[in-house]
């Protein structure tokens, strides 16, 4: 004759094992999910750094000549970046055509670059 027991085994091993299973999928679905957000996020980076650098050479471009006050409307390569540079009253608009296409509009103030803004049009 068995012991009375509170306690009704019956599907324990079947319950427990469900449990592990749960934790293990869960565990490999957050897993994934974060891989497939760094893989976007290398992709798009990847994506933006050639933008990235024509941005800092027309700005350092800028800047440069702003310090020596020769800052004139032209088309300029410089450092393999070509650009058309259209200066206006405290404000440059940059053209860029290689090896990325996007304009810049840079606001200056005192011979100082404030805040630029970037329209691109990335596919």
């Amino acid at each position: 004759m068995k012991p009375y027991l509170p306690i009704n085994r019956k599907g324990f091993v079947s319950t427990y094992f469900l449990c592990i299973f749960l934790f293990v999928i869960t565990a490999t679905s957050i897993l994934l999910i974060n891989l497939k957000t760094q893989m976007q996020t290398y992709e798009q980076t990847q994506k933006l750094h050639p933008y990235l650098q024509a941005e800092t050479a027309v700005i350092s471009y800028v800047k440069n000549h702003l310090a020596n006050n020769d800052l004139e409307d032209a088309s300029v390569t410089y450092n393999t970046y070509a650009f058309d540079l259209r200066v206006q009253e405290e404000k440059l608009l940059v053209y860029l055509s290689e090896p990325v296409v996007e304009t810049l509009m840079i606001e200056y103030k005192e011979n100082q670059v404030i805040d630029y803004t970037v329209i691109r049009n990335i596919q």
